[in-house]
């Protein structure tokens, strides 16, 4: 992914600030903070029907409506994200319960 996305990613993840917590500044998690921005960008495309990131938020900004639409396309995102991390977390500990009681 070329900076000039990463950066409108980062951008239009500002229209929507909870977003935001899941990009991770861990060298170990660019892959995950790539995926994200992928995302992030698609929706934005999708809703304005530009290709452009940049001109993708201009036309957000003027359009009341379609940002809602993307706002609310965002959220179910960072509500995707949120499940699978608790998930993930819920698996850890059983997994580490199991490792305890098992001596």
């Amino acid at each position: 992914m070329t900076a000039p996305i990463v950066s409108a990613a980062v951008a239009l993840a500002g229209l929507v600030p909870s977003i935001t917590r899941w990009f991770s500044k861990d060298n170990g998690k660019i892959n995950a903070s790539e995926n994200l921005a992928e995302k992030i960008v698609k929706i934005a495309r999708d809703i304005t029907g530009e290709d452009e990131p940049l001109k993708a938020i201009k036309i957000l900004e003027k359009e009341p409506i379609l940002m809602l639409r993307y706002q609310q396309e965002v959220m179910r995102l960072d509500r995707d994200l949120e499940r699978a991390f608790l998930e993930d977390r819920q698996d850890a500990r059983a997994r580490d319960m199991t490792f305890i009681t098992s001596g």
